[in-house]
């Protein structure tokens, strides 16, 4: 019998559990969690989005990446008669000409996009430099998916909670708690000295809860580098900002106003907000993931980086760390931690 502990409750941790049950239900898991109202995925929307950036790249891995979105939607549906993956295009409004050019050039010159974007014209909204469709975008339900899946996992789980710090155990405390130990309990890994040597670079991000005005269409998600997603329940996400420097959990007026100016330049509209919340991303700064087994402990694993996507890379990550794992099927080159090994010392 192989017994896990995973250190992180939220979307990485569960997942990862979800995922090593569902081709093994023998194992024995056991998580922890410090319950964290701040944390990452609490704050989260969620959004889906494969084409991202200044340059409008595709994501390396897309097509894997929305297939394991969707087979984890589809099984959780069929248990629970729920649905937690809602496609929904997203319009991407150019800030500048750089950007309308990009955009431009991957359709003209780029087969590999014709499924994901396409051009696009509305009058609803302010665009001086145009603006395209992201077609295979959409956002998860992490609240509900990880209120699912918990449930779903309940009598095979042990859950734990505890108020852990930076660095929760030592090595010692590792090896007698279980054989294998999962740590994916989000930026403060970077205080860990068993992860210290990789590249973090969290960031800080603001949100806010929004009603969505009755002459703004729910039928997109808008992205102007600020995203505005509406929910089903009458109201809108509008985020998120970055801030690497004060990495603290304190919503700013700033920040709130920088949001809400983002919007107007989209819509020319002053919505009512509703809430502000702030959250830190564990980001890498190649911007990847890292997945894979410590460089020099062979029993302990990390699943982390996954910054502002975590919605978008975690059931896909969280398949290859289960897999790695079980089967010992290599993982991906841009996503192993392997690329960080000449780090270690």
């Amino acid at each position: 019998m192989k017994d896990f502990l995973i250190i992180g409750g939220g979307l990485a941790g569960i997942l990862t559990a979800y995922n090593l049950l569902l081709r093994d239900n023998s194992l024995t898991i056991k998580i922890i969690d410090n319950s964290f109202d701040s944390a990452a995925w609490r704050v989260a929307a969620g959004i889906i989005n494969p084409v991202s950036g200044k340059r409008i790249v595709k994501t390396i891995n897309a097509e894997d990446i929305l297939s394991s979105i969707i087979a984890l939607n589809t099984l959780l549906s069929e248990q629970s008669g729920k649905t937690f993956f809602h496609p929904k295009p997203i319009i991407r409004i150019f800030r500048d000409n750089t950007e309308q050019n990009a955009w431009i050039r991957k359709l003209d010159n780029t087969a590999e996009y014709e499924e994901w974007i396409e051009k696009y014209d509305t009058s609803f909204l302010h665009a001086p430099y145009g603006c395209g469709i992201i077609k295979k975008g959409g956002y998860l339900d992490i609240r509900g998916l990880l209120k699912t899946m918990m449930h779903t996992i309940a009598d095979k789980v042990i859950f734990q909670t505890s108020t852990f710090g930076a660095n929760p155990y030592n090595n010692t405390h590792y090896t007698k708690e279980a054989q294998t130990v999962i740590m994916c309990y989000g930026w403060e890994m970077m205080y860990n000295p068993l992860w210290s040597f990789l590249p973090f670079a969290p960031f800080k991000g603001e949100v806010l809860t929004v009603k969505i005005p009755k002459q703004l269409s729910d039928e997109f998600i808008l992205n102007n580098g600020t995203y505005f997603l509406p929910l089903h329940n009458g109201t809108a996400r509008i985020g998120a900002t970055i801030e690497h420097n004060q990495l603290d959990y304190m919503p700013t007026e700033k920040s709130k106003n920088k949001l809400l100016q983002d919007f107007f330049s989209m819509t020319g509209i002053k919505p009512e907000v509703v809430d502000h919340k702030a959250g830190i991303r564990p980001g890498i700064e190649d911007r990847y993931p890292v997945i894979g087994r410590h460089p020099h402990h062979n029993n302990i694993f990390i699943l982390n980086g996954l910054g502002g996507r975590g919605a978008f890379y975690a059931p896909y990550c969280s398949s290859l760390l289960a897999d790695f794992l079980l089967s010992e099927k290599e993982i991906p080159a841009q996503y192993s931690v392997h690329r960080y090994y000449h780090l270690y010392r």
